[in-house]
């Protein structure tokens, strides 16, 4: 996530990031792990919170390779919503 085209993105959107370190024991970072249904509390783990939808986040865990599923989870994030669910793409999707 932390790449040049990830950081351009979140800046011109204006999108409000948030680490949580485990460098050392941190029971409440487990907790919001376990929250979020990361029961293992493995990392790394990623939790997209929309704008009016914060109770609906969206989650990535893994290793990526490319910045791609988090700009495609950036935009899902974006995207107007109509009571708090996305509103369809004109693809259907």
């Amino acid at each position: 996530m932390n790449t040049q085209v990830t950081k351009n993105y979140v800046e011109a959107s204006g999108i409000v990031t948030l680490r949580a370190d485990k460098t050392r024991p941190a029971p409440e970072v487990d907790r919001l792990l376990e929250q979020l249904g990361n029961k293992s509390g493995s990392i790394p783990f990623y939790a997209i919170f929309p704008a009016g939808r914060p109770n609906k986040p969206i989650l990535l865990d893994g290793v990526f390779t490319s910045p791609n599923p988090f700009l495609e989870a950036f935009e899902r994030a974006l995207a107007p919503s109509v009571d708090g669910e996305p509103l369809a793409k004109s693809d259907g999707t």
